[in-house]
């Protein structure tokens, strides 16, 4: 297998934009583990260009220019992880460097200072500066020379990559942050660029990260780590050759994550267009052109969340709206439902199970948010069904003994995380539990009013909830509980707008009392209920024949990067 399948499959195996990132990452790891290029067996091998970096270090120790250093141990086998071409030998980071230099310059020339805020976690991004004189940042500061290799040490900024290669400092020289490590090469021996190349590797990153000390939000890369880090020391030939290499194909990709992202732009501008059709079909046959359009186009617009999202929220929107059947004349038009459920209510107020309600002002024309059939109706959302807030204020670390029984209590997170039906619950309560709170029925459209507002599901099961979340429970089922719930689903933001701008935003029952409904015929609200979830089940289908071809994909560019690079998964 070699780099030119990955470009030449790129498209299949690098279907998303955090696939495509991994491109970079899988250049820099086949780099620097020498599976990048050809190797050529007459360069000069790693192991004498190591006896002339020690020969040098020991001809500046013994002219007095360094220090002499406490020698470091050879690299076991251990911290190996992965085999190295022939003429390749590993050594320690320490060995083939010299770590945070000091330089002396004359106090009155200015030169570069560098805060951590001018150290970029772009690739090949070099870090820019600000004019101080020597004197003002010689001491207190991290020293550094141009070609000098930098690496952030401490969180977040090591694990976000930050690094670079000083590039044009102002007299050669600068200083700056202290949460900086510094590598200078010996005489040219190994190139900067290999270097950083190594610093921006996930494999490094990684063991960077594990190896960190301190406590939470200081924690830094010790100097012991880069110091005494394993190092692939490739023949100087091959580094430039490397470093040639790595800058032509992060080059090329670049371009293909150019025509990704127009691509991407084009396919935004397609969704809306399929959208913007879908919404203004004229009748049911439009609609279904419409649609098939769309499902043609399904696995080019559709491999994200946000596109799905608009795809369901908009033919949530036809439905509700009565752009997604064919309306039938012959149907009991909402005016005659809507005296049905009146009906109903005063039963239920003469029979002492429902409080009389302060009638509400009709729907006036300026509330309506959308033009409905002749035979619907717009009508108040509290005249067709009940709501009533929960009644569950006891939490289990503050009243452990209405907990663990057979009712189950369901919270606004709960229903923030479920699709349509509340998928599961939290905590339950027993029978102490149950006394103070009170059972909604099954079937019962759960609407939340604090934290996440608007959020909806359905109880498949009896459950209690707290005064967070409202229950409506449509009259004698004279109306579909599944189409309030689509109305709702494409209200939320109109009812998050209501919520006043504080920390712990809420709204009140009136404000779902009030909220203008559109009520169809109950024949149509059935055959609306019907027709959302077969395109519901289409578009589940769609999504799971697209998401068994990405995991396809991934499991092969997994399966590649293991071949290529020999660490598994990036």
């Amino acid at each position: 297998m070699s780099i030119q399948f990955l470009l030449d499959n790129f498209e299949q195996l690098f279907d998303s934009e955090e696939k495509i990132k991994n491109f970079d990452k899988i250049i820099l790891q086949l780099a620097v583990s020498g599976r990048l290029n050809t190797q050529h067996p007459e360069d000069e091998p790693a192991t004498t260009l190591l006896n002339r970096i020690t020969a040098e270090k020991q001809a500046l120790i013994k002219a007095g220019t360094l220090k002499p250093q406490k020698p470091l141990p050879p690299v076991t086998e251990a911290e190996q992880p992965f085999t190295l071409p022939d003429n390749w030998l590993w050594v320690r980071l320490g060995e083939v460097s010299f770590i945070n230099p000091k330089n002396t310059c004359d106090d009155s020339v200015e030169f570069s200072f560098i805060p951590m805020n001018l150290v970029s976690k772009k690739f090949n991004e070099h870090p820019s500066f600000e004019k101080r004189l020597w004197k003002d940042i010689k001491k207190g500061f991290t020293h550094f020379a141009n070609n000098d290799v930098v690496l952030a040490k401490i969180t977040p900024c090591f694990e976000n990559g930050k690094s670079g290669i000083m590039k044009d400092l102002l007299n050669g020289f600068g200083a700056g942050t202290t949460e900086l490590y510094v590598f200078r090469g010996v005489a040219g021996l190994v190139l900067p660029e290999l270097v950083y190349i190594h610093f921006k590797t996930s494999l490094f990153l990684k063991n960077g990260e594990t190896n960190m000390t301190g406590s939470a939000g200081q924690k830094r890369v010790p100097r012991s780590f880069v110091e005494n880090y394993s190092l692939p020391l490739p023949p100087l030939a091959e580094q430039q050759r490397i470093v040639a290499k790595v800058e032509e194909l992060l080059s090329k990709s670049a371009e293909i994550k150019e025509y990704f992202s127009e691509k991407n732009k084009m396919r935004v501008k397609l969704n809306q267009s399929l959208l913007h059709h879908l919404q203004e079909s004229k009748n049911h046959e439009e609609f279904k052109k419409n649609f098939d359009l769309i499902t043609s186009h399904f696995n080019g617009l559709y491999d994200n969340q946000e596109n799905m999202k608009a795809l369901r929220q908009t033919i949530l929107q036809l439905a509700v709206s009565g752009r997604l059947n064919t309306q039938h004349p012959e149907d009991e038009p909402a005016t005659t439902l809507l005296n049905r459920i009146t009906a109903e209510k005063q039963a239920l107020i003469k029979a002492g199970k429902l409080k009389p309600q302060k009638p509400l002002p009709p729907v006036a024309e300026a509330e309506q948010p959308f033009t409905l059939p002749d035979s619907w109706l717009w009508v108040r959302l509290q005249d067709v069904g009940k709501l009533s807030r929960g009644k569950s204020k006891h939490r289990p670390r503050n009243a452990p003994e209405l907990f663990d029984g057979e009712y189950p209590f369901i919270q606004t997170g709960d229903i923030a995380k479920s699709t349509l039906y509340v998928q599961h619950h939290s905590q339950t309560y027993n029978e102490a539990g149950l006394a103070q709170s009170k059972l909604f029925p099954k079937n019962t459209l759960c609407i939340t009013i604090a934290a996440n507002i608007g959020e909806s599901a359905i109880l498949k099961y009896p459950a209690c909830f707290p005064d967070s979340i409202v229950g409506f429970i449509p009259y004698n089922q004279l109306s579909e509980v599944l189409f309030a719930y689509y109305f709702i689903n494409i209200m939320k933001t109109d009812l998050e707008k209501y919520a006043p701008a504080t920390a712990q935003k809420n709204i009140n029952l009136n404000i779902l009392d009030k909220l203008a409904f559109p009520l169809p015929p109950l024949a149509e609200q059935q055959r609306i209920v019907a027709k959302v979830e077969e395109l519901m089940a289409l578009c589940d289908a769609l999504e799971a024949q697209l998401a068994q071809q990405q995991a396809h994909a991934t499991a092969l560019l997994n399966s590649l990067v293991h071949e290529l690079v020999g660490v598994g998964s990036l």
